[in-house]
């Protein structure tokens, strides 16, 4: 079983201003049922060396991709780091459960990603915040904005940490991960059959 993970954003969480957009961004992004990435900065698509379209990203190899970063400007490890990011966030399958990743230790929700990836450079998504990469997501309403020290096996808590934007992760039969994950779902699948209010009793 795969899981993914995408940050809310590049601005820096060790600042009151980049923390607070951060949290702008996933508030936007589980409003709208999507989860977005950018590396837009010397890109390939805005120096006229690929088209921006979605079918150019489903279609090309990583190799193509750091190629063409690097014709923009950019030097061959970034190239590579951003290639590789994109092209995980195109392969994550539907389905994939995913987190949204604050930083100062918060996730901000858990979701299931629903759609196939798409590039959008016309979006609200790209003009308020310039992200075009895009996945549809179906966030879930609870749990939100809790911390990953709290609850969450090690592995999950040093996974969700990690700096690059987007992640992924194997879960290993007999972990603690796997323990902890298949908890959840009993839980959960517990409480599928509580009314409406009760539900609004035990969550909110």
């Amino acid at each position: 079983m795969q899981l993914a993970k995408v940050n809310s954003g590049h601005w820096k969480d060790s600042h009151e201003e980049g923390f607070k957009r951060r949290y702008e961004f996933a508030n936007y992004l589980t409003d709208n049922d999507m989860a977005a990435i950018s590396f837009i900065d010397d890109d390939p698509f805005n120096a006229g060396i690929l088209e921006p379209e979605t079918e150019v990203i489903e279609n090309i190899t990583k190799d193509e991709l750091s190629e063409a970063y690097v014709e923009a400007g950019k030097n061959e490890g970034t190239a590579q780091n951003y290639a590789e990011q994109i092209l995980r966030f195109r392969d994550v399958p539907v389905g994939t459960p995913i987190w949204l990743y604050v930083g100062r230790n918060m996730v901000y929700s858990l979701g299931k990603v629903t759609g196939e990836y798409e590039m959008n450079w016309d979006s609200d998504c790209m003009d308020e915040f310039g992200y075009p990469h895009h996945r549809e997501v179906k966030w879930a309403e609870t749990p939100r904005r809790f911390n990953r020290k709290h609850f969450l096996p090690e592995d999950l808590q040093n996974w969700l940490a990690m700096r690059q934007s987007v992640r992924t992760y194997e879960v290993e039969p007999g972990t603690d991960v796997q323990k902890f994950l298949q908890l959840a779902y009993g839980v959960g699948e517990s409480m599928s059959g509580l009314s409406e209010i009760e539900l609004q009793t035990a969550l909110y």
